[in-house]
C-alpha cells in the first residue's frame, strides 16, 4: 500500500510540473525564442502564398513647388515613391481622362511617354522597368492586391494607393476608368513603344508591356535623380 501511495505521488508531481511548464510558456512568450519561436513583425507583410516578404513602409508629404500641391510619400524598402499620381499639369501633352478636370483631382493627370519623362519634380523622377520590378519583387501575381487602393480590390497595407486611371491617346480616346491602372516606365523598349505597368480590377497581378508611346498613362514619380 505504501508503495502505490509513493508511485501515485510521484505521477501527481510530474504532472503538475508539467501543467506549471506550460502556463509559463504561454504567459511568458518572449521566453519561447529559447525553443526557436519567431514572433511576427508588425512592420512586415506576408502574402498570402508566403512567396515575399515586402520591407517595412513609412508614409511622409512632399509639396511640388510648380503648383504648391501636397503628395503623400511612402517608402517601401529602400524605394520612396509619390503614393499619388502625378497631377501637374504641363505646357503640353498631358491631359485629363475624358477631359474632365473631377477626373484630374481624382486619378491625376495622363501624359504620353516624351512627357511622362520629364513631367516629374526635381529631385524625383520616372521610374524606370528595373525600379518598377523592384517594387514588385519577383511577386507579379500577387503585387497589384497589396499595391492598389482598396476600393478597386486592393488592400493598399503599404499605403502605395495605386489608382484605376485608365488611359487617353492622341484623338482623345479614352477607356477602361475604374478598371485598369496603367503607369508609363522611363523604359523604351523600341523607336514607338515603351514599357509600361498594368494593374487591374479583376485580378491581383501587375503587368509590364510595350506600349505606344503617344498614349497617354498615368504617372507615379520616385525619388533621386
Amino acid at each position: 500500500m505504501e508503495r502505490k501511495l509513493s508511485k501515485q505521488n510521484f505521477l501527481l508531481a510530474i504532472t503538475l510540473l508539467f501543467i506549471s511548464c506550460t502556463d509559463f510558456q504561454r504567459d511568458n512568450p518572449e521566453d519561447e525564442r529559447s525553443l526557436n519561436y519567431i514572433a511576427p513583425s508588425s512592420s512586415s507583410r506576408v502574402s498570402s502564398s508566403s512567396i515575399y516578404v515586402f520591407s517595412s513602409s513609412s508614409v511622409s508629404s512632399f509639396t511640388d513647388t510648380r503648383d504648391d500641391k501636397i503628395y503623400n510619400l511612402v517608402k517601401i524598402g529602400t524605394q520612396t515613391w509619390m503614393a499619388e499620381n502625378l497631377e501637374y499639369k504641363t505646357s503640353s501633352n498631358s491631359k485629363c481622362y475624358n477631359n474632365s478636370g473631377a477626373n484630374c483631382e481624382k486619378y491625376g493627370r495622363l501624359y504620353n511617354w516624351e512627357t511622362a519623362k520629364v513631367a516629374c519634380p526635381v529631385g524625383w523622377h520616372l521610374p524606370t522597368k528595373d525600379e518598377w520590378n523592384e517594387l514588385i519583387a519577383g511577386n507579379e501575381e500577387l503585387a497589384g492586391k497589396y499595391l492598389k487602393a482598396q476600393y478597386w480590390g486592393g488592400t493598399d497595407v503599404y499605403g502605395f494607393a495605386a489608382l484605376p486611371g485608365g488611359f487617353g491617346n492622341s484623338d482623345d480616346d479614352f477607356g477602361l476608368e475604374g478598371k485598369q491602372g496603367v503607369y508609363w516606365t522611363a523604359s523604351q523598349y523600341s523607336n514607338i513603344n515603351a514599357y509600361s505597368v498594368y494593374m487591374y480590377s479583376e485580378g491581383d497581378e501587375v503587368s509590364l508591356y510595350p506600349d505606344n508611346k503617344s498614349d497617354f498613362y498615368s504617372v507615379r514619380c520616385v525619388q533621386g535623380y
